[in-house]
């Protein structure tokens, strides 16, 4: 098949979801941020409190993609704000760095 018609195929694949747009652009961290902040595709937004969408630099080099937030979590406004997080936050000291050298998300 050629590329034209894999093209066509994915483009009809999207269309199929419901997708009306594509934005071909590279996001940026608040254009994510805002769409988890106002996403409601799933049955999860209807009971959502809140959302995180990590710490840290924005810019590091290194990101760390931890397991869904508890509601500590939501609270506190970060992920990780338990034990985990702690623990994580010596991990990174281990290996020389500071939270702010790495970005930290769900």
């Amino acid at each position: 098949m050629d590329r034209k018609h894999l093209l066509t195929d994915q483009l009809e694949f999207y269309r199929d979801l419901g997708v009306t747009h594509l934005n071909l652009g590279v996001p940026t961290a608040e254009s994510l941020e805002e769409g988890i902040r106002e996403c409601v595709r799933c049955e999860f937004s209807a009971g959502r409190k809140g959302y995180i969408s990590g710490i840290g630099s924005r810019e590091a080099d290194l990101m760390f993609i931890v397991d869904a937030p508890s509601e500590e979590d939501i609270r506190a406004g970060e992920p990780l704000s338990g034990e985990a997080g702690e623990l994580l936050r010596k991990i990174i000291g281990a290996i020389e760095l500071s939270p702010g050298d790495v970005f930290i998300t769900n």
